[in-house]
Formats: C-alpha cells, structure tokens, sequence
C-alpha cells in the first residue's frame, strides 16, 4: 500500500467518524441503537486496518 492508498483509508476514517458522531448526535444513550452498530463496525475495520498498514510501514 502507498501512500495515496493510506491517504484515502484516513479520508474513509474521517468520512465514517463523521457519520458516526451525526447518527449519535450527542446522545451517548443513542450508541446503542441498531443503525449505529452498522458504522461503528465499519469504522472499526477502518481503524484495525489504518493500524495494520501504519505499523507495516514502521518495518
């Protein structure tokens, strides 16, 4: 993965965070609501995988 590739995984993190906080709103009781579950999911691949490639890069 280059560069450009690692930029566009951030731009996606970034993407579905904001979604995330906008579903939620705020509303910390909302977290737990079955149309968060499908992003906090996504965005938790997003961010295993973000991780995955940054520490291949640190090799």
């Amino acid at each position: 993965m280059n560069a450009t590739d690692l930029k566009s995984l951030e731009q996606e993190l970034e993407k579905m965070r904001q979604v995330l906080h906008q579903q939620v709103g705020g509303n910390v009781s909302a977290l737990s609501h079955a149309a968060v579950l499908p992003i906090s999911r996504r965005l938790d691949y997003l961010l295993n995988r973000y991780y995955e490639l940054k520490q291949k890069q640190s090799f």
